[in-house]
């Protein structure tokens, strides 16, 4: 899997293509990547009624929207991906890649 052991120089001014992040969240769907979620997406899942199941149908099915927008706090460029949840709500995961730990870390849910 090309996303295991990737060193990835992370840097501002060089997002990674829409085709290789794509390329990416395919990789991670066909070898079930794990996921994981965030402290505040945690807290607030149960109120916000979005479920582990919930996040991984939408990296699964749901439509990557490009450009990311580069965090600070995380020193990471962040994602988003939308679609419809397992009750078919709307729901938009806001989330950035770990390559070196073959994991995608949401942040939060929209």
């Amino acid at each position: 899997m090309s996303l295991e052991n990737k060193s990835l120089a992370i840097r501002k001014d060089a997002p990674p293509s829409e085709e290789t992040a794509k390329r990416w969240i395919e990789e991670w769907c066909e070898y079930d990547g794990s996921v994981c979620m965030s402290v505040h997406l945690k807290r607030d899942r149960a109120y916000r009624n979005i479920t582990l199941r919930d996040c991984k149908h939408i990296l699964k099915t749901g439509e990557l929207q490009y450009p990311p927008e580069w965090d600070d706090h995380h020193q990471n460029w962040v994602f988003k991906q939308c679609g419809f949840d397992l009750d078919g709500d709307p729901l938009t995961l806001v989330f950035r890649f770990d390559p070196p730990n073959v994991r995608i870390v949401i942040i939060t849910g929209e």
